[in-house]
């Protein structure tokens, strides 16, 4: 069902993102699927490869003490591809409120098939700039993850290039009057998530992240930080 149900006008709040994540269930049980089967694809190739260069190659010390490293980087397609699915628990809530309408698998889909190569590397660019953030005193880590939804809306509902997507969405965030307090909000859902996602054992972050990513976006559309 493709309805219109953008409420950005209104204040985000809880009932809100559950609907909003209720509409949008199907799509998540296939991000979920897709998910733990590309999570045991890359296992396997991992534990095929790496056994194999251990066991199969005699006499070459090299290749048998680097043979882990053989295996992670043989899966490490698979491994790229699991992390676009991954992201997508957040860009699904971008496009849902850019849109105005509940997407459909068959309209994800579409996207991630037209645009596929830009949302791998705008991945790569921005998993590489959160790895030297938390390298240099951890603050710029965590101001980039802060921002992540913001980069990931620009990157999944415009067609700005990915080095313009990330001055964008930095330049949204530090030029908007509620950095702080999307700042705040932003820690305030997440350790929300984390405690409901420690409660249920750990199978609730399989609504506690989506429904963060839905509140996070209505927020940030909410008070202007996003347009």
């Amino acid at each position: 069902m493709e309805q219109s149900i953008k409420c950005t006008n209104d204040p985000p709040s809880i009932p809100r993102a559950w609907e909003a994540f209720k509409a949008h269930t199907s799509i998540f049980a296939c991000i979920y699927i897709a998910a733990l089967a590309l999570t045991i694809i890359d296992y396997l190739i991992t534990f095929i490869v790496s056994n194999f260069f251990y066991y199969s190659i005699n006499g070459s010390q090299f290749l048998i003490l680097n043979a882990d490293l053989f295996g992670f980087l043989f899966s490490l397609p698979v491994t790229i591809v699991n992390s676009l699915v991954g992201i997508l628990i957040v860009a699904v809530p971008a496009v849902y409120f850019s849109s105005g309408e509940v997407l459909t698998i068959g309209k994800l889909l579409s996207i991630i098939r037209v645009r596929f190569w830009r949302f791998i590397l705008a991945g790569i660019f921005w998993s590489i700039a959160l790895v030297f953030g938390y390298l240099f005193c951890i603050i710029p880590g965590l101001i980039l993850s802060i921002i992540t939804p913001i980069y990931v809306n620009k990157i999944f509902t415009t067609d700005l290039s990915i080095l313009q997507a990330s001055e964008a969405s930095w330049q949204a965030f530090f030029k908007s009057d509620n950095a702080i307090s999307f700042l705040g909000i932003s820690l305030f859902v997440a350790v929300l998530a984390l405690a409901f996602t420690i409660s249920t054992c750990f199978l609730g972050v399989v609504i506690a992240a989506p429904m963060s990513c839905f509140y996070l976006q209505h927020y940030a559309y909410y008070k202007g930080i996003l347009r």
